[in-house]
């Protein structure tokens, strides 16, 4: 659980690095790397979750949804505070 929790705090910090970059090549370059790093992180993540807690399947579940929607969520939150501080321009 701690792990996992520590995982979606990286991710959540991803995101608000996605968020505020307002360059296309860079965005670009953000968003292919996550992505990798994402689906090697997801796939180890799941199956010593699924070897840990065989027992609850959902619970393994939860934990890998949780996980998959922290860095869009951190994006989401990179954007909105950097156009609530006005560092962004409109677009």
């Amino acid at each position: 659980m701690t792990f996992v929790l520590a995982l979606s705090l990286h991710a959540v910090i991803e995101g608000l690095a996605l968020g505020v970059t307002r360059d296309a090549h860079a965005v670009l370059i953000l968003c292919a790397s996550i992505m990798l790093r994402k689906a090697i992180v997801a796939f180890s993540v799941g199956v010593q979750l699924f070897r840990t807690h065989a027992h609850s399947v959902r619970w393994v579940i939860a934990a890998i949804v949780v996980l998959s929607l922290t860095t869009p969520l951190g994006a989401l939150a990179g954007w909105a505070l950097g156009d609530a501080l006005g560092a962004l321009p409109a677009p």
